[in-house]
């Protein structure tokens, strides 16, 4: 249905587009001095692996090559950086959608933690004065993970809380 002013008096004069406006010459002038031209390095890497969708897992793996060859330069110029942080989020979109991560239980999800970082439960215990017998309640699915051991699960695993929450 489209819209006709002359039919809908509520609407009448009202534009759903908005113009766009012309930047300052100051503006302009002020970035195009700030914005270096990219590097040779920076072409390079647009000439190895162009910035495009990851359509298929032989460019996911050159793409994750690729950000492992960036991640081991010490100092990146800004351009290098930029590179890097659009290709991570290329990266992140193929896997979202083809490599979606099971969701956990919150049992499941501290079980990997400590698994993955070799840690007993008596070490987590101990380094977050979270009772022992709470985190085997928490282990087996007896009881839910309270916000403050929330708190105290993500500054021991040095992870953002946001990943216990929301389940």
């Amino acid at each position: 249905m489209q819209f006709d002013p002359a039919e809908d008096k509520e609407l009448a004069g009202f534009s759903l587009v908005k113009p766009i406006k012309e930047p300052k010459e100051e503006a302009l002038a002020m970035s195009t001095e700030t914005l270096a031209p990219p590097s040779r390095r920076y072409h390079d890497l647009i000439e190895q692996l162009p910035l495009r969708p990851i359509r298929s897992e032989d460019d996911h793996q050159r793409a994750i090559a690729m950000m492992r060859t960036l991640i081991r330069i010490e100092q990146p110029n800004h351009h290098e950086a930029d590179y890097l942080d659009v290709l991570g989020t290329l990266i992140e979109a193929y896997e979202a959608e083809e490599c979606p991560l099971p969701a956990l239980s919150e049992a499941e999800l501290l079980r990997h933690f400590l698994d993955s970082r070799g840690v007993t439960q008596v070490q987590l215990a101990n380094a977050t004065e979270v009772p022992e017998s709470t985190i085997s309640s928490i282990l087996s699915g007896r009881r839910g993970i309270s916000k403050g051991n929330v708190a105290a699960f993500a500054r021991f695993f040095k992870i953002s809380a946001s990943v216990f929450l929301n389940r």
